[in-house]
């Protein structure tokens, strides 16, 4: 049968000959099995080229975090940044005394002392806090020093996120006040022999009362980093297990930072009697309020993203919340964040009936959304903005320092590939724009959930359904 028969045949079927070799991938090797979504459209005029399973609600994991940060920057703009303040009250006397207490005041800011921002590092921003307050006369504090970080109501993490996630660093939340990513680093040194005990030979920064049961052993050579930190969230009893590359003389894992704002009072407490400035630790009857400095984070633009780039949910957690207080009447829940991010869906005339939305990372097992939603959104803030806006924000596959550096497309479609991914147990998915060889943007979603095969498989089909479109649009 020539191309023209196959084309009318196709076309008598509601398929181009184009749509059904894709279809044919989806229903073949790994995927056959699975419930997969796709939603292919054309950003120039909506239309839809390919559509499977496409309006059926679907676990997105981090693909979630396209709708959480252009909603972030559409509420905020790229120019927003979080302000963290310094300031203390009650009375100063002339000795140097003061009798009231240091305040740190948080705003959400998910990149105060980030290892990979360009901000203060966590010493350096400790010793700047204490020459702050030595520069403002205080020499003493008959008080105490207090971080808030009331602008956040309750816990920072979710309740449906998976309990065994809760204290391992991607599930470290979303707190008033954040540090270090909320996250903390365990060194290992382990032996070249599979089996062996691997030894802890260092922990940054160091928790206060946080202590260790480790059982964690050496792995086989290219088995990678399979080790797991488990307790209580708001605990300091942490037991980890599994396994880990063998023969390094260091190698890293991190766990989530329990209380942060407790956790950074405590930091700077210590470090101001190391600097002989005593702490009485006893709040005081309150005061006047005086400022002392703030600390700014990166624009929001950089910050997003990093959110993208490498998957950071600490981040769009803290967004979802930021977003939130124009919601909030006092301090910001998950449910405020989620409720501007409806009003914003609705405001771009999407249908928010396609999306259940519980956290802004895309961690929790009940998210769910349809691929034609994702499309729509990518298509609506298009509209709004631009190919180029949406692109900026976007990793592109192949690209080194992001999620997709190691998604295996061809080399001709690689440089014209802009997606965020999302992987959990039984969940693949990837949502954003593909550049086709003719030249057409179109904005994709692909999602997989319950396949009984390793998301390593369903990637690399994936990625050759990804190149199809990419070469036959």
């Amino acid at each position: 049968m020539n191309r023209i028969m196959l084309s009318l045949f196709f076309s008598l079927c509601g398929l181009s000959i184009e749509a059904q070799s894709i279809m044919d991938l989806l229903n073949s090797g790994y995927l056959s099995n699975a419930q997969v979504s796709l939603s292919v459209i054309d950003l120039s005029d909506n239309a839809e080229l390919i559509s499977h399973n496409e309006d059926i609600l679907m676990s997105p994991a981090s693909s979630l975090k396209v709708i959480t940060t252009f909603s972030t920057l559409r509420t905020l703009g790229e120019d927003y940044r979080y302000e963290t303040k310094l300031g203390y009250r009650g009375s100063l006397l002339s000795d140097g005394t003061l009798l009231g207490d240091v305040i740190l005041t948080g705003s959400g800011d998910p990149s105060l002392a980030s290892p990979d921002e360009n901000v203060l590092s966590l010493d350096d921003l400790l010793a700047d806090i204490i020459s702050s307050i030595q520069a403002a006369g205080i020499s003493c504090i008959a008080g105490t020093v207090y971080v808030d970080g009331s602008i956040f109501e309750g816990e920072g993490i979710h309740d449906t996120w998976h309990w065994d996630d809760l204290t391992n660093y991607y599930a470290s939340g979303a707190y008033g006040f954040n540090f270090y990513e909320n996250s903390y680093d365990l060194y290992y040194k382990t032996s070249s022999s599979p089996g062996q005990l691997a030894e802890i030979i260092k922990m940054y920064p160091v928790i206060p009362f946080e202590s260790f049961r480790s059982l964690v052993k050496s792995g086989k050579k290219g088995s990678g980093d399979n080790a797991y930190i488990y307790g209580d969230p708001y605990g300091y009893n942490r037991y980890v297990k599994g396994t880990i590359p063998p023969g390094r003389d260091t190698f890293t894992i991190h766990g989530a930072i329990p209380n942060p704002d407790i956790m950074f009072s405590e930091f700077l407490i210590n470090q101001l009697e190391y600097q002989n400035i005593r702490v009485d630790r006893i709040p005081s009857e309150g005061g006047e309020y005086k400022y002392i400095k703030t600390y700014q984070s990166p624009p929001l633009e950089e910050l997003v993203q990093r959110a993208n780039y490498e998957s950071n949910n600490t981040y769009c957690e803290a967004f979802l919340k930021t977003i939130g207080s124009n919601q909030a009447n006092s301090s910001v829940t998950f449910e405020d964040g989620i409720a501007e991010v409806n009003s914003i869906l609705e405001s771009l005339d999407l249908n928010v009936s396609s999306l259940n939305m519980q956290d802004g990372s895309g961690l929790s097992i009940k998210n769910r959304v349809s691929a034609s939603f994702f499309t729509s959104f990518i298509h609506a803030i298009v509209k709004t903005e631009s190919v180029a806006y949406v692109l900026n924000y976007l990793p592109s596959i192949g690209q080194a320092e992001t999620t997709l550096r190691r998604f295996m497309v061809n080399a001709e479609s690689e440089g014209n590939v802009w997606i965020k991914s999302g992987s959990m147990g039984g969940v693949q998915s990837y949502t954003g724009i593909i550049k086709t060889k003719s030249g057409k943007y179109l904005a994709i979603s692909l999602i997989s959930n319950g396949h009984s095969v390793g998301n390593s498989k369903i990637r690399r089909a994936f990625a050759q359904v990804i190149d199809q479109i990419y070469l036959q649009y």
